[in-house]
């Protein structure tokens, strides 16, 4: 991570936390509509969003997969800025789902019904 070098991620998703490359404030502290990566369209976390929903950001830092296949939805804050992540049976984003209203909550209904399918 470029906020601290020595710190260890998780590591289930490969790659590098970058500080938001750009002279705009920091941190984003806005709404900001989401650009669904073409490979990443019919994922079904992002079922009922619509094509470019908006999601509520606070952050100063997002995450640079080492796949760039990985990221699954980009916003533009002074730069395309990576904003939701897709590795295997993980999903991550770098907003807030639970303040980004309608349409997050549509993200949290379908993390919800995927999980219990998979608990089941």
């Amino acid at each position: 991570s470029d906020e601290d070098p020595h710190a260890q991620g998780l590591g289930v998703i490969p790659g590098t936390i970058r500080w938001l490359g750009t002279e705009l404030p920091r941190p984003q502290m806005q709404w900001n509509q989401l650009t669904i990566e073409p490979q990443h369209a019919g994922d079904p976390m992002f079922a009922g969003l619509g094509d470019a929903p908006w999601v509520y950001f606070v952050h100063s830092l997002h995450g640079v997969p080492a796949d760039p296949a990985d990221v699954a939805a980009t916003c533009v804050y002074g730069g395309v800025v990576n904003a939701a992540f897709r590795r295997g049976n993980v999903f991550a984003t770098q907003f807030h789902p639970e303040k980004s209203g309608e349409h997050g909550l549509a993200l949290l209904g379908n993390f919800a019904r995927l999980a219990r399918g998979v608990a089941a």
